[in-house]
């Protein structure tokens, strides 16, 4: 019986001189690829919690939370010493208006308070996870 052996290199690079010259601006960290689809999916899930939630006759509920959520960014806004404040007491003062909306004209308007918060949630899992 012939037995063939197979040469295996572990160098662990490419053969060819033009991969090797292009690969460096393709490689993208793996890290950064979950970090993204962790946040992409946080933000899915978040919104179609509020397309849930608005199709259900909670609009006290609903317009609570929203006006927690206010709060919340207030109490982030008044602690943050940076530039970022203006845009948290921004979203503060969106999601009180949206909660009034919620409950005084329509409950669809829990859809655009959840895409408010998906955005900031997207930004701060992603920069957490990166």
């Amino acid at each position: 019986m012939k037995t063939i052996t197979a040469h295996i290199q572990n160098t662990g690079q490419f053969h060819t001189r033009h991969v090797q010259e292009q690969l460096p601006q393709v490689v993208i960290p793996v890290t950064e690829i979950m970090a993204l689809l962790s946040a992409v999916t946080v933000a899915t899930v978040v919104i179609i919690l509020s397309i849930w939630m608005a199709g259900m006759d909670v609009r006290g509920v609903i317009g609570a939370g929203s006006w927690g959520a206010a709060i919340i960014f207030f109490a982030l806004a008044m602690d943050s010493r940076t530039s970022v404040a203006l845009l948290q007491a921004s979203t503060g003062i969106a999601l009180a208006i949206l909660a009034w909306l919620q409950f005084a004209v329509s409950p669809e308007y829990t859809i655009v308070t959840g895409v408010v918060l998906a955005a900031w949630l997207v930004v701060a899992v992603f920069q957490r996870l990166k």
